[in-house]
């Protein structure tokens, strides 16, 4: 259990930094804000369907992204195309993180 909020508090500040950083002015601290909540709805849903294959990780991350670029688009009202770039820089990161210190 605390592995996972561990990866939670990671992903948190990981995903909310790589956001902060691709973002400007009022609009930060949107997307920042949103980032945390978005983050507490699929972190978990993410953990409950991963089955500890390659390939159920690969769909859930891909799925994650499609979904936090969704959420994006429409709770912070930004482009869908930038709503993209914004969830798949700060899941890359996070990923990429969460392999090294995991």
């Amino acid at each position: 259990m605390i592995r996972y909020f561990t990866a939670l508090a990671l992903t948190l500040v990981v995903e909310a930094l790589v956001v902060a950083l691709l973002s400007r002015g009022e609009e930060r601290r949107r997307l920042v804000g949103a980032s945390l909540f978005i983050n507490l709805f699929t972190h978990p849903l993410a953990n409950l369907c991963f089955t500890g294959t390659a390939a159920s990780f690969l769909a859930i991350e891909a799925g994650v992204v499609v979904v936090e670029a969704a959420l994006y688009a429409f709770v912070v009202r930004c482009p869908p195309r930038r709503a993209t770039a914004l969830s798949l820089g700060a899941n890359l990161a996070s990923l990429a993180l969460s392999r090294l210190f995991m």
